[in-house]
């Protein structure tokens, strides 16, 4: 699920949520590392890195991304700058 987009200073701010199990707090700032599959049934398919592009993305057009508190769920903030 994606959340409206909200406004924080000059910053556009928008929150996806993932409705299955959260991240393990050990693994939770390895998910952005390159060539990273946390989940053994999915090591056969994907490369491992969705995340570290994403936030590459991010972060060149001046934002982040980010994994908010995922205990419960895990939710992804993306935070990028308004142009001008």
């Amino acid at each position: 699920m994606i959340s409206q987009p909200s406004r924080t200073g000059r910053l556009i701010v928008i929150d996806v949520m993932n409705e299955g199990l959260a991240i393990p707090a050990a693994d939770r700032e390895r998910i952005f590392d390159r060539f990273v599959q946390l989940d053994p049934a999915r090591r056969a398919s994907g490369s491992g890195l969705g995340l570290p592009i994403a936030r590459w993305i991010a972060q060149a057009h001046g934002g982040t991304l980010a994994l908010k508190d995922g205990r419960a769920q895990t939710t992804f903030s993306i935070s990028l700058p308004l142009s001008s």
